[in-house]
């Protein structure tokens, strides 16, 4: 997405949430741009590529199976 008047660096992040079912829609509603910086402080970078899945595991108890 261009984002006319922005000359430096930005990130859109765009988070989910499960619903009771594996079946489903997706949809963004409301978007708000802020002004300001990004936290330094993230605790890592991931793109899924790593063939360990950045670490993350699926937990046993939990219906909804993301990897």
């Amino acid at each position: 997405v261009k984002l006319n008047g922005i000359t430096s660096l930005y990130s859109i992040i765009l988070q989910g949430v499960a619903g009771v079912s594996f079946q489903g829609d997706i949809a963004l509603d409301n978007l708000q741009l802020v002004d300001g910086n990004c936290p330094s402080d993230l605790p890592f970078e991931c793109d899924f590529d790593d063939e360990n899945l950045c670490g993350f595991i699926n937990d046993p108890t939990e219906k909804h199976r993301w990897i």
